[in-house]
């Protein structure tokens, strides 16, 4: 993907860069360094044991993507590094309706800002979906090739407070999600 992204859909093993096409703005909108800069950062600041556990696919491009997650069970999904947001990385998983080719859906792409309040592995367990009659639902259900999301990611949940006895009798728990709602999801159009 990283040859791709510099020479073209088919590089030559002899192909090199030149200083401007690493360091000038590209077709995106920035470089090709401050692309890869970013993602490297995001992985020190927020995503180095997800990566150092192979739990990142990483540099995958959408079309690479979908061939991988084409066969796969509904819910199957994959963590890849955005290819038009600076610093950003996704998820996306596959779903086989009753009749028709397989869909694919992606999460806008989580920066820095994001997965500084809260982390990736929380936002992969806690992530919901809104499907008929608004009944959540969490669509990330194995992580690529086939681990079950919580084998694969457990790990490195984050502990919830619970809190004392007390505080618990004040308050109501909480805890923070995000949602989709499939009504403005639409299977693989102008995914980032």
């Amino acid at each position: 993907m990283l040859a791709e992204k510099l020479f073209g859909s088919k590089p030559s093993p002899e192909s090199t860069v030149s200083w401007p096409k690493f360091s000038k703005d590209g077709a995106s909108g920035f470089s090709f360094w401050a692309w890869l800069d970013g993602i490297l950062g995001l992985l020190q600041e927020h995503l180095k044991p997800l990566w150092k556990d192979g739990l990142i696919m990483g540099f995958v491009s959408r079309k690479q993507e979908r061939k991988l997650l084409k066969g796969k069970r509904t819910g199957t999904f994959l963590i890849r590094f955005s290819e038009s947001i600076l610093g950003g990385v996704t998820c996306t998983w596959v779903e086989h309706p009753e009749s028709g080719p397989p869909a694919f859906r992606a999460v806008v792409p989580y920066t820095a800002a994001e997965l500084a309040s809260l982390a990736l592995p929380d936002i992969i367990r806690d992530y919901q979906l809104l499907v008929e009659e608004n009944i959540p639902e969490n669509p990330l259900q194995f992580l690529y090739p086939d681990t079950p999301r919580d084998e694969a990611f457990g790990p490195h949940y984050s502990q919830r407070q619970e809190g004392t006895l007390t505080e618990q009798k004040r308050y109501l728990n909480r805890r923070l999600i995000r949602v989709s709602s499939r009504g403005h999801c639409h299977p693989w159009l102008g995914v980032p």
